[in-house]
Parts: structure tokens; C-alpha cells; sequence
């Protein structure tokens, strides 16, 4: 049986992970804090303690860090895609034609807004 090398895979999620957050990190630590899951049961399932995790989150603690490894078992723990998603808008996607089709769907959306007020008057 072939199996076939290539996989094409789309993705669908709202732009802008990448402007709200400075890193994977970020976005972590953001998600970790506004769960309402509290922070010992999220650590918990990613086999560590809590603060452990929190050290690892904190950007100022260089002896320990947020890994790879770290980023897998929190996206299996939560099953939580952003983090994901950020990489993929942050490396992929072209940012700059994100933002500008962006706005051309806004501006669309207000042109159609206005133009249903007119027709009303």
C-alpha cells in the first residue's frame, strides 16, 4: 500500500494570536491564568506541579524554561489549539496580507451596512 507523502490540511481560526502575544509563552501563561480550570490541575495533567509550571512560564526565570515538550504535554492536557494556531499565523501566514484582508472584509461589511441604511431612508 503507497502511502502518500503529502498532506494538504486547512486550517480555520481568527487572526490576530499573534499580535496579542509576544511568544508561545505568553499565550500560555495567559491561557493557564484565565482558565477556569485552576492552575495545580492544569500542571497536574501535564505531569508536574504547579509551581513548577509556574516557573516555567515565568519569562523571567532563565533557569527554567517553557519547552517543546512542555508546549505538547500542555495542548494534550487542555487540548487547547492556540498555541498551534499561533505558530501557524506567526511563521506561515503571511501577517501583513492577513491584516489587509482583514480590513478589506471590514470595510466590505461596512459599505453593506451602509448600504442596507440607505435603502431604508
Amino acid at each position: 500500500m503507497a502511502v502518500d507523502q503529502h498532506a494538504e490540511v486547512t486550517l480555520r481560526f481568527r487572526p490576530g494570536l499573534a499580535t496579542k502575544y509576544g511568544s508561545v509563552r505568553d499565550l500560555v501563561r495567559d491561557k493557564v491564568k484565565h482558565s477556569p480550570k485552576k492552575g495545580w490541575q492544569i500542571a497536574e495533567a501535564m505531569g508536574m506541579s504547579e509551581a513548577d509550571l509556574c516557573r516555567k512560564l515565568n519569562p523571567t526565570d532563565q533557569k527554567r524554561s517553557f519547552s517543546v515538550e512542555n508546549l505538547e504535554q500542555y495542548i494534550r492536557a487542555e487540548g487547547d489549539l492556540d498555541p498551534v494556531y499561533y505558530l501557524v499565523e506567526t511563521f506561515i501566514v503571511n501577517s501583513d496580507a492577513a491584516e489587509k484582508q482583514h480590513k478589506i472584509n471590514e470595510l466590505e461589511r461596512m459599505v453593506a451596512e451602509l448600504k442596507d441604511q440607505l435603502r431604508k431612508q
